[in-house]
């Protein structure tokens, strides 16, 4: 399986030059927990998303690991905090979420426990983004983690269209949001949105979205730090460049995916 995986990928031109069978000789497989475990840095878990399974799996690691080995759980949905409590060592715990299938996304989500080292959550996050991966570090334990919650809010809100037909709900996303998101994210989107960035877009849009129901006041949100982030990550004074930059990906977006579909069956 893992073989068939690197010969695509290296058809794909996705092995950075490196020959499929090199990559697959950095992978072994042993037969015990103590083989696996013996002089690691670094345990990535990921049996089954049930609480108690969990729990024993990282006892078991806890105790057959160096003790200041880091213990990364990939759960999707469980706090560790249930499951990381009584772990020996327990500062070394953390979640380390990857996006689902994991080889063919670039994100991890790392969240801490209340008694993660702050330590571990820095080494962590090097080691990932030294194999190439894009990090979101959350601060604290946040039930869903973010990509969760993001694409729980999506959710909630297609099933409440009831009015309009599921195929014309995907194609409202894969055709009006996903191709700008697929490279840049909400904040930027509608900060290019509106001639002068995301106040100006506030301002014209704010209270059509109040109006749409349950949600923080988008003003607010700015006011209370937001706007003063994104002026630090987004300065106002590149948005036109931005802009063009946001068009000229969107060419390339199409492009690929006319090349993919016609490809496609052949």
């Amino acid at each position: 399986m893992i073989g068939t995986l690197l010969q695509d990928f290296e058809q794909a031109g996705l092995l950075k030059n490196r020959p499929a069978a090199e990559v697959l000789s950095l992978i072994s497989a042993v037969n015990t927990l103590e083989e696996a475990l013996y002089d690691v840095d670094y345990v990535q878990e990921c049996v089954p998303e049930i609480l108690e399974i969990k729990k024993s799996a990282l006892e078991q690691i806890a105790e057959l690991a160096p003790r200041e080995a880091i213990l990364a759980s990939s759960t999707s949905s469980i706090a560790s905090t249930d499951f990381t409590k009584e772990i020996v060592n327990r500062g070394r715990c953390l979640v380390s979420h990857p996006i689902n299938p994991p080889h063919l996304h670039d994100l991890v989500e790392l969240v801490p426990a209340p008694w993660t080292d702050k330590k571990v959550i820095k080494q962590a996050r090097k080691l990932v983004e030294k194999t190439g991966m894009a990090v979101v570090e959350l601060k604290e334990e946040l039930h869903g983690f973010v990509v969760n919650r993001l694409q729980a809010a999506v959710l909630h809100e297609v099933f409440r269209l009831v009015a309009v037909s599921a195929v014309d709900i995907d194609n409202a996303m894969v055709q009006g949001l996903a191709p700008r998101w697929s490279f840049m994210g909400p904040f930027e989107s509608i900060d290019l949105n509106a001639p002068d960035g995301i106040a100006d877009y506030v301002t014209r849009y704010g209270a059509m979205y109040a109006r749409l129901g349950g949600y923080q006041s988008q003003q607010q949100a700015l006011d209370n730090g937001l706007l003063a982030q994104l002026e630090e990550s987004l300065p106002r004074d590149t948005l036109d460049q931005r802009r063009e930059w946001r068009d000229q990906r969107l060419v390339v977006h199409a492009v690929a995916r006319n090349n993919a579909d016609s490809n496609i069956g052949k």
